[in-house]
Parts: structure tokens; sequence; C-alpha cells
């Protein structure tokens, strides 16, 4: 195999395994990262717009992320690399 197909490889797990980490998002939260602006009147729900995204985020992550662009993106990784740098944190606190 070539390094190139060895490196895109190792570049699609490593998202995979990152992607991982949105799975701890409940549908509120999912809203408030990547769709703040869907929450309708003061009973606080989900507009039908941000509905239809916590559906396919559930339902179909490829065609869910196909629809990003780069700002969501941008979002999801900040999300992720805090979610990191707090595991480690708490993993050297406890291991420390």
């Amino acid at each position: 195999m070539s390094d190139h197909y060895e490196m895109t490889g190792t570049l699609i797990r490593q998202v995979l395994d990152d992607f991982k980490y949105l799975n701890r998002l409940n549908a509120k939260e999912f809203i408030d990262l990547l769709f703040p602006n869907e929450w309708w009147g003061e009973e606080v729900r989900i507009s039908p717009y941000g509905q239809a995204k916590w559906k396919l985020f559930n339902e179909d992550r490829l065609a869910f992320f196909s629809g990003c662009d780069d700002s969501k993106f941008e979002i999801m990784a900040e999300y992720i690399e805090a979610i990191k740098r707090n595991l480690r944190s708490t993993w050297g606190d406890i291991h420390g």
C-alpha cells in the first residue's frame, strides 16, 4: 500500500474516533452547540428545522456531515478538543 493511502486511512480512522465524542450530545446540547437560533418561544421548543437536523444527526451521520459547512466542522472540532482536554485533565487528576 502506498504512503498516500496509508496516511488517508490513518486520517479517516482519527476522524471517526474523534466523531465518537459527538455521541455524548443530547438534543438540547446538539441544538445549543450547532443551531443555537433554532429555539422557539419561551417554552424552549426546538424549531422544525432543528428537529430535522437532530433526526438526521441520529439516523444518518454521513448525510448530516455532508450537509455541514466549515463553520459547523470548526464548532464540532472545538467541542471534541474540549472534551479530550477535560478527559486528559481528569485522567491526570486521578492517576497523577
